[in-house]
This record gives structure tokens, C-alpha cells and sequence, in this order.
């Protein structure tokens, strides 16, 4: 039985700014029956047009052959493969052979019925990036929440905590190929205020901030003014494509210890060669944090609703609750206690018991411009929400 072809050794090697890999492979195969060894190579394209869906497409193209003469030893192949641009992919490589004896072997045809035999391996090649990316378009920079809510003897607890940043990116993404993420710049030693690239580095975050460093690297900024300084560090994160709303995020957990932080950004592709890592840097607006919150509601009362909030000071903040069904309910606030921002108190007035459930909302208010405009006067940066029946 004739022997399917085997990859021994195989290398493909990329150079900067060339829209093509050299590929050399040597294949073990039955020399005696085997008439021709071609290198296939497959892979995922996914690609951002900047609207619309992402498109996604399986490809498999031949990346080189070799005719196979009678004798010993593995069959050479070398061959340039044309790649159309200069992202990252991760190609699979397998060998298939066409065989002289087809009619002796139950294996499949070609269109010419040439008969091929099945590869017997198959190898997954990291082809890197190899041109720098260009910089991140940066849509929206918004703080993520962590919520843990209880529901325990007739009292309900929530507790608020800023959980880092949401970056929403502007499209076209995956420049750089596939892996793409975004890279948060960071100073790789102590803070230095006097370093020529401080203001390309984000302020009042150190590396051990992050929830997750694991993909953290030290990498060159590409940045005019940036060469021959030390490198920095850039931690990334990945992208994620928001079908719904049409555009990519990274979510960026943090823990700072500071209320207010400004990130410098740059579109990162780990896969690449030595100076495409990384895009010139974005520095983005300050971005406030929330500060963690905790509310308990309990009843006050025969049908009263007591919430007390507890958390850092918030500057010119107020506090404010309300029941869906406003008739009938009047609001007081009673001196807060046992460290509490606030304690509030809705009452039920009428002589007739209320209905068993409604919702309750619980608001806090700064002054300043509201989404809708400046007319609002006030804008909300706390708000939660629960049942009254929960209290029973």
C-alpha cells in the first residue's frame, strides 16, 4: 500500500513590508508510487469592511509543488506564497500527493482525475505582521460596573463597584491581521515625570492595576522623538465586535487607586515582526471612575421604604428616591448615620394601603450637563432600581 506523504520540516519566513512568505517544507513520501507532493495551505480570513457585518471566509490555496522522481529521501519544496497584504494569519500547511497508480487506490480524484493521497499531518504556522498598524480610532471611553445584589429577610443590599473602562473603537479593525488588540501604554519602571515620553503614557496606572496582565510585553514606541528611548510596556486586551451596536470594544479591568485616569493607546498585534508590534500612540481624555456604592432598603413602617447608601463622598451630590406610582408617596430625609451618605425615607400618606408591589428608584444627582443638553441642569451618575414587594 502506498505511504501518505508526511511533513518532516517546514518553514516559511516573512519580511518586513513584502506582501508575500517564502515557504520551504520537506515531505516524506513513497517515491516508487507518488508523482507529485503540492503544499496546501488553509486559514480563516476575517475581515472589517467598516460597516456592516464582519465578513468571514474559509481559504485554501497551493502554496507550492514538487514533482517526485524515483530514489531516497524526502521531497523538497520551495516556493513563494503570495499573501495579498502584510497581516498576521495562522495558515495550516499539509502535504497531499498525487499518485502514478491511481487506478490501484481507493482515493480521491482531481477534475483531470489525477488521484491524490490524504496527508497524514498537518501544521499550524504563525505568519507575523509586518508593517505597523495604523493608530486606533477611539469612539467612547466608559466605566464598567460590577453589580452583586442580595435579597435576604425582607432587606435588599446592592453594591455598585467600578470594574475599569470599556473602550469602544471606531471600525475598521483588524488592521494587523488576526489577534489583533488594544494596548494600554504603560511606563515599564517607577514614574518618571522628566521622561521625554511621559506624555505618551497613561497617568495613574501602574501594571499591577490590571486585573490581567498576563499579555503584558515590553515593546519600541514608533512615536516622532520615541527612538533610542527605553521601551515601555503595553498591556493588552482583546477586541470584541458588538453585532448590535456595529463597532468593536475591549473591556480594561482596573483597580486604580486613583478616582480619575488617562489612558495612552495603541492598536497592538503580539504576532509581529521585530518594530510592527505597535501604532503611535492615542492619548485619550481624563475619565472619571464612580465610586463604589452600596444601598440597603428596608421597611419603614407598616408600608414605609428606608434606603441607606453608603460610599465615598461624591462632590455636589445628592440624593434622591421615588416610587414608580409617585401618587400618594412623600419623601423625607432623616439625618444619615453610622457613616451613610444618605438616608431616605418614602412614606405612604393616604389612609388606604398601597399596592403591594412597584418599583422604587434611587438616584444620585451632580450638577452639570445632563446627555440631552445643559437645560437638565443635573446629571445622574448612580441610579438603581428594586421591587417594594421584596421587602415583605
Amino acid at each position: 500500500m502506498a505511504r501518505s506523504p508526511t511533513l518532516e520540516d517546514l518553514e516559511v519566513r516573512a519580511v518586513a513590508g513584502r506582501a508575500s512568505a517564502v515557504v520551504r517544507a520537506l515531505v516524506a513520501c513513497d517515491r516508487s508510487t507518488t508523482g507529485r507532493v503540492d503544499l496546501e495551505a488553509a486559514w480563516t480570513e476575517v475581515t472589517d469592511h467598516g460597516a456592516g457585518p464582519l465578513e468571514s471566509a474559509e481559504l485554501r490555496v497551493t502554496a507550492g509543488s514538487a514533482l517526485v522522481e524515483p530514489g531516497a529521501g524526502p521531497v523538497a519544496i520551495a516556493a513563494t506564497q503570495q499573501l495579498g497584504d502584510l497581516r498576521h494569519r495562522v495558515i495550516r500547511y499539509r502535504p497531499v500527493a498525487a499518485t502514478r497508480c491511481r487506478e490501484h487506490l481507493p482515493c480521491p480524484r482531481l477534475a483531470d482525475g489525477t488521484q491524490l493521497l490524504p496527508a497524514e499531518t498537518e501544521r499550524a504556522v504563525y505568519v507575523p505582521n509586518r508593517a505597523c498598524p495604523p493608530r486606533p480610532g477611539i469612539h467612547a471611553i466608559e466605566p464598567a460596573f460590577r453589580w452583586t445584589r442580595t435579597c435576604d429577610d425582607g432587606m435588599v443590599t446592592s453594591v455598585r463597584e467600578t470594574a475599569g473602562l470599556r473602550v469602544c473603537l471606531e471600525r475598521p479593525w483588524l488592521a494587523s491581521g488576526a489577534g489583533e488588540q488594544l494596548g494600554v501604554v504603560i511606563e515599564a519602571g517607577p514614574d518618571d515625570p522628566d521622561r521625554p515620553l511621559h506624555d505618551l503614557l497613561t497617568h495613574r496606572v501602574t501594571e499591577a492595576c490590571f486585573v490581567n496582565r498576563a499579555g503584558s510585553a515590553l515593546v519600541s514606541l514608533v512615536d516622532p522623538g520615541a527612538a533610542g528611548e527605553d521601551p515601555v510596556r503595553i498591556v493588552g486586551h482583546e477586541a470584541c465586535f458588538d453585532a448590535q451596536r456595529g463597532l468593536w470594544y475591549a473591556d480594561i479591568d482596573l483597580d486604580p487607586p486613583e478616582s480619575c485616569v488617562r489612558l495612552a493607546l495603541v492598536r497592538y498585534q503580539p504576532q509581529s515582526l521585530e518594530g510592527c508590534h505597535v501604532s503611535s500612540v492615542v492619548v485619550a481624555d481624563r475619565v472619571p471612575l464612580p465610586p463604589r456604592r452600596q444601598l440597603v432598603a428596608r421597611r419603614d413602617g407598616r408600608f414605609g421604604v428606608r434606603v441607606t447608601v453608603h460610599g465615598p463622598d461624591q462632590r455636589r451630590g445628592r440624593f434622591a428616591v421615588r416610587h414608580d406610582d409617585g401618587e400618594g408617596w412623600n419623601v423625607r430625609a432623616d439625618p444619615a448615620r453610622n457613616g451613610a451618605l444618605a438616608e431616605l425615607v418614602l412614606d405612604w400618606a393616604p389612609a388606604t394601603p398601597p399596592p403591594v408591589a412597584g418599583r422604587v428608584v434611587v438616584e444620585e444627582l451632580q450638577p452639570g450637563w445632563a446627555l440631552l443638553g445643559p437645560d437638565a441642569g443635573e446629571r445622574v451618575t448612580y441610579s438603581e432600581t428594586f421591587d417594594r414587594a421584596a421587602l415583605a
